[in-house]
């Protein structure tokens, strides 16, 4: 891909494109600076999300096991000063590179400083000023 991702002091999330002079996209939602950043790729977690409100009795599109080639889109993890985990998932509506925040975490009670993923334990790992992870 020929996007880079950012986090700013100004609350967003901001996407550059190769050798463009300005910001491609950006998303604001944090209530305080963002601190760190993480793509999951082909989340486990989104497939999984989507299994469970098909079982739930919505209507998902989305198979236990993916066509050979298949991927879903990665999602992005910003984590903030605010203590709180955003997770983002692109606009299936919008067909393109826009990205909504659709789940908003709660995890420290300061910064959070750093942000993993473990593919291992498929979750999110999270340190903070609280002396927490």
């Amino acid at each position: 891909t020929d996007l880079l991702l950012g986090g700013t002091h100004n609350k967003q999330l901001i996407i550059w494109q190769h050798e463009k002079t300005a910001a491609y996209r950006m998303f604001k939602k944090h209530e305080d600076w963002v601190e760190a950043l993480v793509v999951v790729p082909g989340s486990a977690a989104a497939r999984r999300a989507a299994i469970e409100a098909r079982e739930a009795g919505l209507s998902v599109d989305v198979d236990d096991e993916p066509e050979p080639g298949y991927e879903l889109a990665p999602e992005i993890f910003s984590a903030g000063a605010d203590g709180k985990v955003l997770r983002w998932q692109l606009d299936a509506e919008e067909n393109c590179d826009i990205y909504d925040c659709i789940e908003e975490t709660q995890l420290h009670e300061k910064n959070i400083y750093c942000i993993t993923y473990s593919p291992d334990l498929d979750c999110i790992i999270t340190g903070g000023e609280d002396k927490s992870i």
